[in-house]
C-alpha cells in the first residue's frame, strides 16, 4: 500500500502478473482507495481510464562463449 496526502503528485507501486497476463497496453482501468473518516472508511475510485503496459518477460542472456582450447 502507499500512503498519499494532500501533497502527493505521484504514486507507484508494483504490479504482479502471471503467465496468461496479456502483453501490452491495457486499457480503462481504475484505482481504488479506501480513505480513513471517522467511524471507518470511504472508498473512490480515481484514475479511471487510466492504462497499464505489460511488458512480456526478458529473455535470459546466452550463456558466455566457452574458449576454444
Amino acid at each position: 500500500s502507499a500512503k498519499i496526502t494532500k501533497d502527493t503528485k505521484e504514486v507507484m507501486f508494483k504490479v504482479k502478473t502471471h503467465d496468461k497476463s496479456p502483453v501490452g497496453k491495457q486499457a480503462n482501468l481504475f484505482v481504488k482507495v479506501d480513505v480513513p473518516v471517522p467511524g471507518g472508511t470511504t472508498t473512490h475510485r480515481i484514475a479511471l481510464g487510466s492504462t497499464l503496459r505489460i511488458d512480456a518477460p526478458r529473455k535470459a542472456p546466452p550463456p558466455p562463449a566457452q574458449p576454444v582450447v
